[in-house]
């Protein structure tokens, strides 16, 4: 990209703007260096602008051991693995954590605001795209040789801090929409759980003996075939798709758009190869592509099949295959309480008003991110300047 910035501003490379940092993976063998309290980063769990927690954590004699560690607000991005064939993942780390060796951190420099460089960097994204190359096995991989090389351009120290903060409004109203949205979820499993899975309300007097143990009265047992069916998504290349709203899910979620449809929503997609077993609820219609299925049920019935998913352990269904995968014959012969439809009505009356909020606060989100979008090369360049105010302190929290 070719910057035309304001006159005022100066350019620098990448490797002048922060210090580079290399990660690591302590020993897997070694239990004491694993489960601690400190989130140790990877390809998988780097999925957020804002770097907190991760599936993955370390002990302190773990960070001693073949990992480093960074402190609050430094840069982390991707440098090697599959996920950079698409897209370029990078985020701010919010508290101290630990990182594995296909990550690079960076740590600005005193004249350089860390949230403007990530800004920055995050810009320059089709660039960078264009700097990665193959290492073994089709792996992505990315010279950092040649990201040290780029330029962005760099204003006045308060000036950074400005653009940042106008930006960082946009991310942290999307941020505590997505904390909202796990929130949401979390009850609507709640609710599911404790109306389908322990039965409360019912007391033993309302219990029969069934197969699956104590279930009640007017339940009955039967297989999740009598309640849906698994249909198969479709290939999709990205060669092949087109510009459009149409969210395309694969086993990982989300993984581009399209313009036309596969399946009309709400609807539920299921990984069944990849990330096995993953479920996903979405609003819109969409575009399951081949690693999935996607569930076909009666409406009413939709969102129970949806958290009844949810709730199973399907990739141990596949664990014993030859080829990592489900089969959706073995999925669907799994024995489960179905409940009477009354039930069911019941449930939907409180799981819908959850999801109307979900989708509210998620379309929300996608025209913030949209405005940010927009902004960002425009800010990032000087094109957009943001003004010293009384008003502005640099501080839109």
């Amino acid at each position: 990209m070719t910057w035309i910035v304001a006159t005022d501003w100066n350019r620098r490379t990448l490797g002048d703007c922060a210090k580079w940092l290399s990660g690591g993976t302590p020993s897997k063998s070694r239990p004491e260096y694993w489960g601690g309290s400190i989130p140790w980063i990877s390809a998988r769990s780097l999925d957020n602008f804002f770097i907190s927690n991760s599936d993955l954590t370390v002990t302190e004699l773990g960070v001693s051991n073949g990992t480093r560690l960074v402190e609050k607000d430094t840069i982390l991005f991707i440098v090697r693995g599959m996920s950079l064939k698409t897209e370029f993942r990078m985020g701010v780390t919010q508290r101290p954590v630990t990182f594995n060796q296909d990550i690079k951190a960076l740590v600005a420099v005193s004249d350089v605001d860390p949230h403007f460089l990530a800004y920055a960097i995050r810009s320059q994204t089709p660039t960078i795209l264009g700097l990665v190359d193959e290492a073994g096995h089709g792996t992505g991989r990315l010279s950092t040789d040649l990201l040290q090389a780029l330029e962005i351009p760099i204003p006045p120290l308060d000036e950074q801090r400005r653009i940042a903060a106008v930006l960082g409004a946009l991310d942290d109203k999307i941020e505590l929409n997505r904390k909202m949205n796990r929130t949401l979820e979390a009850m609507a499993q709640a609710i599911f759980k404790s109306r389908f899975i322990d039965f409360d309300g019912h007391d033993p007097d309302d219990m029969v003996e069934s197969e699956l143990g104590p279930i009640p009265k007017g339940w009955e047992v039967g297989y999740l075939a009598g309640c849906m069916e698994l249909a198969y998504g479709k290939a999709l290349p990205e060669k092949v798709r087109r510009q459009g709203p149409v969210p395309v899910y694969g086993s990982g979620g989300i993984s581009g758009t399209h313009d036309v449809a596969l399946v009309s929503g709400p609807g539920v997609v299921v990984g069944r190869k990849g990330s096995v077993g993953t479920v996903y609820w979405e609003d819109r219609d969409f575009f399951p592509i081949d690693t999935t299925f996607y569930v076909v049920a009666e409406p009413t019935w939709l969102p129970w099949c949806y958290l009844t998913l949810a709730t199973m352990d399907i990739a141990r269904l596949g664990a014993d295959s030859a080829v990592p995968g489900v089969n959706r014959n073995t999925l669907l012969a799994q024995r489960q309480a179905i409940p009477p439809a009354a039930e069911v009505e019941g449930f939907v009356a409180l799981f819908q008003p959850l999801r109307a909020r979900v989708q509210s606060l998620l379309t929300e989100s996608r025209t913030l991110a949209a405005l940010r979008d927009a902004l960002l090369p425009k800010l990032i360049s000087g094109e957009i300047r943001v003004p010293v105010s009384p008003a502005f302190d640099g501080d839109l929290g």
